[in-house]
Order: structure tokens, then sequence, then C-alpha cells
């Protein structure tokens, strides 16, 4: 298992920035000769500025000023042999994951969901941009953005739109870079998202620490903590390296699930990708068993079609014959 499980983090400079989390997370060094320029200002004066991106059913902050935070690793963790009983006592919702919950930094006990699901507030890839101008037509001057420059390539990421999404993996000056912002604790950090030279994509767990947002890796399905950029419940027994296979699968797949309609999509993510029961997913969308059923009838039908030709066939479940309407 390798050492390193932090991000690296880039701070970037924000319009509103006040940490409100409950209980205080440990205070990593500044390293200053490691400093990245850094961008502040508003919409108008950014040269990109997010528009939108497809949703994919998929580090402390000591200051401003475009510092690298350095954060030595804690060192290994040692698998804890009670870890199926504290989960059990804990409010972790473990159906869906494969992650090793033996191997965790924190007490389970701190760890309670935020409600949505994991995903449920979408992660933002590939974000499309548009340049000041256009963004002038529906941001205005005094619209809050969090603004990020790195290697000359200047970004802008409106408020509005990170409070729906919480988490864009994006490229930003050639460096692949993992944009995060807490409504709760109203925090806004940078991460660098490679790792063992390997990028890793994030998204939300639909849990919380201390208030604050718990991302998870689709490489590993490690849990890491926005505040600290630490992997606080990871399963990275095997070299990380290892799990770069699922990077050209899980492409395939979301091109597969673009095909689908909102609803059909919703059903295959929830109970193929997420793992919920039949009970569960039907229960989060509202609907009826029965209804559940015949859009992931609709759904698993599609996704074949599309997954025809690559190995990820074998992972999806036959389709189930439709319900019939109840």
């Amino acid at each position: 298992m390798p050492n390193n499980r932090f991000l690296g983090l880039v701070i970037s400079v924000v319009i509103v920035l006040t940490v409100a989390c409950g209980n205080s997370v440990p205070t990593p060094t500044l390293d200053a000769e490691a400093a990245a320029s850094s961008f502040s200002g508003t919409a108008a004066e950014a040269t990109q500025v997010a528009e939108a991106a497809t949703a994919t059913p998929k580090p402390t902050p000591v200051g401003v000023g475009g510092k690298f935070v350095v954060v030595e690793p804690t060192g290994l963790v040692e698998p804890d042999p009670d870890f199926e009983a504290k989960l059990a006592a804990s409010r972790i919702r473990t159906g869906g994951w494969k992650t090793d919950f033996q191997y965790h930094s924190v007490p389970f006990t701190d760890i309670i969901s935020g409600g949505p699901p994991r995903d449920g507030i979408p992660p933002l890839d590939n974000p499309r941009f548009v340049d000041v101008n256009m963004a002038d037509e529906w941001l205005s001057d005094l619209e809050p953005v969090m603004s990020f420059e790195l290697n000359g390539d200047v970004r802008a990421y409106p408020i509005q739109i990170l409070m729906w999404h919480e988490v864009v993996n994006d490229v930003v000056g050639g460096v692949p870079v993992t944009v995060t912002f807490c409504p709760l604790c109203n925090s806004a950090i940078v991460f660098e998202r490679t790792i063992n030279g390997m990028v890793f994509d994030f998204g939300t767990s639909g849990n919380l620490r201390n208030s604050d947002l718990v991302m998870w890796d689709w490489q590993t399905e490690s849990w890491w903590q926005q505040l600290t950029g630490e992997a606080i419940i990871y399963d990275w027994k095997n070299d990380p390296e290892d799990a770069a296979v699922n990077s050209e699968p899980r492409s395939t797949l979301e091109k597969g699930l673009d095909l689908l309609s909102p609803d059909l999509r919703a059903a295959a993510v929830l109970r193929d990708i997420q793992g919920l029961s039949t009970e569960e997913a039907a229960e989060a969308l509202g609907i009826s068993i029965a209804s559940l059923k015949s859009r992931l009838h609709r759904a698993r039908v599609i996704l074949r079609q599309h997954l025809d030709e690559y190995a990820l066939l074998s992972q999806l479940p036959a389709p189930e014959a439709p319900a019939e309407p109840a």
C-alpha cells in the first residue's frame, strides 16, 4: 500500500470563503517556494467562465494567494480487525460500495449521511466554458465565483453552478485538477488529482464529516475529506496503478448512460452502479417497484446494445422481463 494518501492541493482565490465546519482539522504546512499564481476577481475579469457540463453517474486551506499546501503523510493505517462491528454501530451505508472499510483513519461514527446517495449531487466532468462576454448574459457583475489560475490558464467557476455539483473534474493549464466546493462549509479548494502517476476522478459520496463534504474516487472507491484532501477510508491494498483498468470501461459506460433518458438513467445508476436494492431505488425515485423494474429493463437493453463489443457486457445483469403495470 503506498504512503501517499493525500491529494496535492492548489488553493484558489475565492470570492466567498468562510470555513464554518464543526470541529477543527489538522493544519498543514505552507510551502511558499512551491507557490503557483492565482487570480482574484469577479466573473467579468476572468478569461474563461464555466457554463455547464455533462453530469456523470459517476489539503486544508490555510490562506489564499495561489500557494501549494504541502501535507506530510501520517503513515500507513493498519487494518482494523473490529471494523465490521464498528461499521454496524455507525450510520454508514455500505451497500453498493467496493471499498475495503478495514482501512480507515477516522472513526466511522464521525461520518453521517448528507441525504443524497453517492453522486446524487452529480460531479461535472469536462466542463464547458464560455468567454466573459457570453457569461455577462447570465452572470451579474457581483456574481460570486471561484477563480483559479494555473500555468497562465485562468478559470472562473460560478458558485451558482458549484452549489448544485460540488465537484468538477477538469484540466487547467495542462494539469488534471479537481475543483471542489462544500456549501455547508463555504469552502472552495482545488486539488491536483494525479497520484502516483495516475489521474483520479472524484465525485460526491453522499456523506459528511464535521459538516464537510466527503468525496470518493472512481478508481479505488476511497473516501476523501474535502477540507484536508486525505483518504479517510481507502482501498489501496494494491498499487493504485492497477485501478487504471477502470478508466476505459468507465468512459464506455458513461457514453452509454448518455444515451438514456433521465428517468432510465436514474434507474440504472441507482440499481446497477450504486447497488441499491430494488426497494431502495424505487423509494429514492419516488416510484413503484413495478415502474422501476420497467425502467430498468429498458435501460439495460439500451446499455447492453451499446456495450456489446466491450468486456463490460459481462458485468451488467441480464435484462429483467418488464413488470406489469401496478
